[in-house]
C-alpha cells in the first residue's frame, strides 16, 4: 500500500489524538514516525502506532495533557521526569531546551526519567542537535529484549548509543542498537510473516532460533559478543541508574534516557571544526572500497553480450583494476564517475562485499534512479537485488529473486519468488553464479534479439 507523506501525517495525528494525546504531542510522536519512515527505518516509523495503542490499552502510557516536568535544572544539566509519556515527548522538548541553554554553557547533560513506550527513531534528535551546530551523544535502555555475552536469558533493552556531528551538509550520524537485530527490525518480520538470519536470537529455553515469535519470547544476542554487550551494560548505567530509570530487572523503573550536548566551539572556531569533518567524510568516501564481487557473476554477463554484439562497458568504483572474491583481477573500462548517464541497461554482479560496495556509491544509487525514472533496464543479481536495490525503493510491487539468504531482506510490498531469473518490468534479477549464465542470456534475448541470444547460447552449449 502506497500513501502520499501528507496524508500518512494526517492519518498519524488523527490516530493519536484519538487515543487521548494532546495535539503537541501527537506532533512530536507523527515527526519522530515520519523521519524513521523517510530514513528507510520503517522499523522506527508508522509500525510503531499498533504498539503505542497496545500501551495504551493495557496501562502502560499516559495521555494525559499534563506537561512532562523538569526535575532539577543548574546551567550545565537538566533533569526531566517523563510522567510515564512516550519516550519521544520527553527528548524532543528537553532538546528544546537544552539547545538554548548550550548557547550559553557550551556543554548540557540532559537525564530523562519515567518515560514509557518508545524513544523512536533516535537519530532524529541527533540530528536536530547537529543541525543547530551542536554534537549529539545519546544513551537510550528499555525493558528487556537482550541477552548478554554468555548468557541465555533476556536482561537489558538493546540499548543503542547516538552520535550525531554538524557539518557544511548533512550531518553526521551513528544510531546503532547494541544487539545484531533491533528489536523493532524483530517485530516487523514477525508482521511480514519471515524467518530472522541465524545466529541473532536464541528462544526461551537458550536455543538458537529464526523463528521472530520464539526470539521475542526469549531473547536477540549482542553484536560481537562480548564488545556489544559491554556497550549494552555501560548504556544501561548511564541510561538508567544515572537517571533514576530501570537497570535491568534488579531496579524497577521506566525507560531511562541520558544525552550530551556540546558546542564545538568550546574548544575551536565551528567552522574550523565543520571543515576538518568534511575533509574527514571525503577522505572516508574516497578510500579504496574492499574488494569481492563475485567472478562468475561479473564476467559471465560481459562475454554473453559482447559475443550477441551489444556494446558493454565495464566501470570500477574507485580503481580500474578490480579483485573478487576469489582472487581474480578484473581491469574496468573505466571508472563509474567517467561513464555515460544514458545507456540501455545497467548490470550489478553481486558478492556480499562487491553489493555493499555498490549500495555505498552516492553515483551508482543516482543512476540506478535514472535508470528506473527513464523505465531502462535495471538487472542485478545474487546479493545485489536486496543489498543495492531494496533499499533505494525500486522493487515496491516487483516480483524478484536473489540469493538465498537475503530472501528475508525485503519488505511485505516486494515478493521474492524461488526461481533462476524473474523479470517483472524493467526489473530484472537472478539468484546467484549457477544462474549466471541463463541471466546474461535472458539480458541477450532483450537487448541482442531472441535469434542472436539463441545463437550464443548454442555455440557456447548451453543449448542442446
Amino acid at each position: 500500500m502506497k500513501i502520499k507523506l501528507n496524508e500518512a501525517k494526517q492519518l498519524s495525528l488523527d490516530i493519536l489524538q484519538k487515543l487521548g494525546f494532546s495535539k503537541e504531542d501527537s506532533e512530536l510522536i507523527t515527526q519522530n514516525l515520519v523521519d524513521g519512515e523517510l530514513t528507510g527505518r520503517k522499523s522506527h516509523g508508522f509500525v510503531r502506532l499498533p504498539a503505542i495503542k497496545g500501551n495504551i490499552g493495557n496501562g502502560k502510557i499516559s495521555t494525559t495533557h499534563d506537561d512532562i516536568e523538569f526535575v532539577k535544572e543548574t546551567n550545565t544539566s537538566l533533569l526531566v521526569n517523563a510522567k510515564n509519556k512516550p519516550g519521544f515527548i520527553a527528548i524532543y522538548k528537553s532538546l528544546d531546551k537544552a539547545i538554548e541553554m548550550v548557547k550559553k554553557s557550551d556543554v548540557v547533560v540532559v537525564g530523562i526519567q519515567d518515560a514509557a513506550y518508545c524513544s523512536g527513531y533516535i537519530g532524529s534528535y541527533a540530528t536536530k542537535a547537529a543541525e543547530n551546530d551542536l554534537i549529539f551523544i545519546g544513551f537510550n535502555n528499555s525493558p528487556g529484549g537482550l541477552i548478554p555475552h554468555g548468557s541465555k536469558k533476556e536482561l537489558w533493552g538493546t540499548n543503542p548509543i547516538t552520535v550525531g556531528v554538524p557539518t557544511n551538509n548533512i550531518p553526521v550520524v551513528l544510531d546503532m542498537a547494541s544487539s545484531k537485530l533491533t528489536f523493532g527490525d524483530l517485530s516487523v518480520t514477525r508482521t511480514e510473516g519471515k524467518k530472522i538470519k541465524e545466529g541473532v536470537a536464541l528462544d526461551k529455553n537458550g536455543k538458537p532460533t529464526t523463528d521472530p515469535q520464539e526470539a521475542i519470547e526469549g531473547g536477540l544476542l549482542p553484536f560481537s559478543g562480548h564488545k556489544g554487550s559491554g556497550l549494552a551494560f555501560i548504556v544501561e548505567l548511564l541510561a538508567g541508574a544515572l537517571t533514576g530509570s530501570r537497570v535491568g530487572y534488579a531496579v524497577e523503573g521506566g525507560w531511562g534516557t541520558s544525552y550530551i550536548l556540546i558546542n564545538p566551539t568550546l574548544f575551536r572556531p565551528l567552522e574550523q571544526f565543520k571543515s576538518d569533518v568534511e575533509a574527514s567524510i571525503k577522505e572516508l568516501k574516497n578510500a579504496p572500497k574492499a574488494e569481492g564481487f563475485e567472478e562468475i557473476e561479473a564476467v559471465t554477463p560481459v562475454d554473453i553480450l559482447r559475443r550477441s554484439g551489444v556494446e558493454v562497458i565495464v566501470a570500477g568504483l574507485s580503481d580500474l583494476v578490480v579483485k573478487g572474491s576469489r582472487d581474480v583481477s578484473i581491469k574496468a573500462d573505466c571508472l563509474v564517475d567517467e561513464i555515460p548517464e544514458e545507456f540501455d541497461a545497467l548490470i550489478l554482479p553481486g558478492g556480499g562485499k562487491g553489493a555493499e560496495n555498490l549500495a555505498a556509491s552516492e553515483k551508482v544509487t543516482r543512476l540506478i534512479k535514472k535508470q528506473n525514472e527513464k523505465s531502462r533496464i535495471i538487472a542485478a543479481i545474487c546479493a545485489s537485488p536486496a543489498v543495492v536495490l531494496n533499499p533505494i525503493g525500486i522493487l515496491s510491487g516487483k516480483k524478484v529473486t536473489c540469493y538465498p539468504s537475503h530472501e528475508n531482506d525485503f519488505g511485505s510490498d516486494v515478493t521474492y519468488v524461488k526461481d533462476c531469473v524473474v523479470i517483472d518490468g524493467n526489473i530484472i534479477t537472478s539468484a546467484g553464479p549457477g544462474t549466471a549464465f541463463e541471466f546474461s542470456l535472458t539480458l541477450a534475448k532483450i537487448l541482442a534479439g531472441e535469434e542472436t541470444a539463441l545463437k550464443v547460447g548454442k555455440a557456447t552449449l548451453y543449448y542442446s
